[in-house]
């Protein structure tokens, strides 16, 4: 999950999934794009929250690539 502020306008809500998505399609870490679920999952008491899901080829990277997209994710909001 990554939360947004309720001020985050739906404009820009859509574009945060959209740049999330790319991160995940352009990471050759992650096999199956077909998988991958990004979308506006719910209205939480503080925030937008916006659903994250894929699958990896091995389970020992998973903290590298988890690192690694909440970076890239943090430089495109920024």
């Amino acid at each position: 999950m990554i939360g947004l502020t309720y001020t985050t306008s739906t404009e820009k809500l859509k574009r945060a999934i959209a740049i999330i998505r790319e991160i995940l399609e352009n990471d050759d870490r992650i096999p199956n794009k077909d998988k991958i679920a990004v979308g506006f999952y719910k209205f939480d008491a503080y925030s937008l929250n916006i659903y994250i899901g894929f699958y990896i080829r091995n389970d020992a990277d998973a903290g590298n690539i988890k690192q690694d997209f909440h970076f890239k994710v943090k430089e495109a909001f920024d």
